[in-house]
């Protein structure tokens, strides 16, 4: 459950629309619903104006699908991290409308109305093409909460060039997310060249 529909609750409440034990009803599921297997924490979104992310490792694709669906009645966006095309498949049978499969990011999501404009414009950079999977996991998270994105790829410091021909679209970013690389160096050096952290 979410601010805003935690507000239209109670607006329907003084405005006759719906009883309080109706109310009371919807509100059973705070803090958390248990279905046997996980506990769905439905009140993050009140406490962080955030929903709960799914970490898809460990969980079947049915499990994935009905905390999706329990969380999608409430929250939007819904999203589960490191899934494979498999929980898609699983979730569009409990949730048929507003799922989004991205392959890179190994991302599955629910959004209600779509992508969120944009509020303000990231730089997502990572080492190696290795790294791509973890960036773009970054980069459509971000997108999904309202940032543009910038995406810089494959610029890590065994070919400091390749980086150094982007840092100056790199420091138009108001934030700068770094994929670390093989190594670890890359966070160090773009923090080096940039006036905000990374």
């Amino acid at each position: 459950m979410d601010t805003k529909l935690l507000q239209n609750l109670l607006v329907d409440v003084a405005e006759g629309r719906i009883t309080p034990n109706e109310a009371v009803e919807k509100l059973k599921t705070l803090p958390y619903e248990d279905v046997d297997f996980a506990k769905i924490d439905t009140h993050r979104a009140v406490r962080t104006g955030r929903g709960e992310v799914i970490f898809g490792i460990g969980k079947t694709p049915e499990q994935v699908a009905v905390i999706m669906q329990r969380l999608s009645k409430t929250t939007s966006p819904v999203i589960a991290t490191k899934v494979g095309p498999e929980y898609y498949e699983a979730a569009r049978e409990a949730i048929p409308a507003g799922l989004s499969y991205y392959d890179k990011a190994k991302l599955l999501v629910y959004q209600e109305h779509g992508r969120v404009p944009p509020l303000c414009h990231i730089a997502v950079v990572c080492a190696g093409t290795a790294d791509i999977p973890i960036a773009e996991e970054a980069a459509v998270s971000a997108e999904i909460y309202g940032a543009s994105v910038d995406r810089f790829y494959d610029v890590g410091v065994a070919g400091i060039h390749r980086l150094l021909d982007k840092v100056e679209e790199i420091r138009k970013a108001k934030a700068v997310v770094v994929v670390a690389g093989m190594e670890g160096a890359l966070p160090s050096v773009v923090g080096g060249l940039l006036t905000r952290r990374s």
